[in-house]
């Protein structure tokens, strides 16, 4: 197996490289990708190790972006839950995906997730991944991956496609929620957490803003947020 080293790494050890392609146990994966400091994304999804792509801008950092700050504005001040950016999820010994973002509900209020030491385990109530070059895994292997795990709802943005899905977990089964006659998708398990879908694709931030802050003093956002407040 080759070696990497000092120079080209960015560690005074040498140790077995990661690679695309390989299949590895959990801890070996997570050994060789915490050594390797100039890697910023792996996956283990079924044992088989997946290396991002280089990452453009129109193609991931933008829309990754987006999401980010869509998801940021909703759980801003709200007492419980809480978002991730490009955070490993420990699963098993044979998965370790690295979801592009995350939203928690706290273990106490009822969420699936907890901490094992430095590693998050459990099943968060809402992933998304922006996927350009890895659309084919983030609508199949990791899609199912994260249904047999119990993510509630998974938001996938294939940019290439100019499309969004944004599925829920029911029975076991994942199954797209619905949009209204403007494209706006609101969330079961995040009361308010409404996209305004076609605006988020044309790079309309100001509507993608209106729309959630329309979620955010919607009845059942309200009621939510005096539950979360309540515990």
């Amino acid at each position: 197996m080759s070696v990497n080293t000092t120079e080209d790494a960015g560690t005074d050890l040498e140790f077995p490289l990661l690679r695309d392609g390989d299949r590895l146990k959990a801890d070996e994966f997570h050994r060789r990708y915490e050594a390797m400091r100039h890697v910023k994304n792996a996956n283990l999804i079924n044992g088989v190790v997946h290396m991002s792509s280089p990452v453009y801008l129109d193609q991931h950092g933008g829309p990754h972006w987006d999401m980010i700050a869509w998801m940021g504005i909703y759980s801003f001040g709200l007492r419980g839950v809480r978002g991730a950016d490009n955070t490993s999820l420990r699963i098993d010994d044979d998965n370790e995906p690295q979801p592009d973002a995350m939203l928690l509900l706290d273990p106490h209020l009822g969420g699936g997730t907890w901490m094992e030491g430095r590693h998050l385990r459990g099943s968060p109530e809402l992933i998304v991944e922006v996927a350009a070059s890895s659309a084919r895994l983030d609508a199949g292997e990791k899609r199912e991956l994260y249904r047999q795990i119990g993510i509630r709802e998974y938001i996938l943005w294939r940019v290439l496609d100019n499309r969004i899905d944004w599925w829920e977990l029911v029975d076991g089964v994942y199954q797209p929620l619905p949009s209204d006659e403007a494209g706006v998708v609101r969330s079961r398990v995040f009361p308010g957490l409404w996209l305004d879908v076609p605006a988020m694709i044309q790079g309309r931030q100001d509507r993608v803003k209106t729309t959630l802050e329309a979620g955010l003093a919607s009845p059942e956002h309200l009621s939510f947020a005096s539950r979360l407040r309540g515990n």
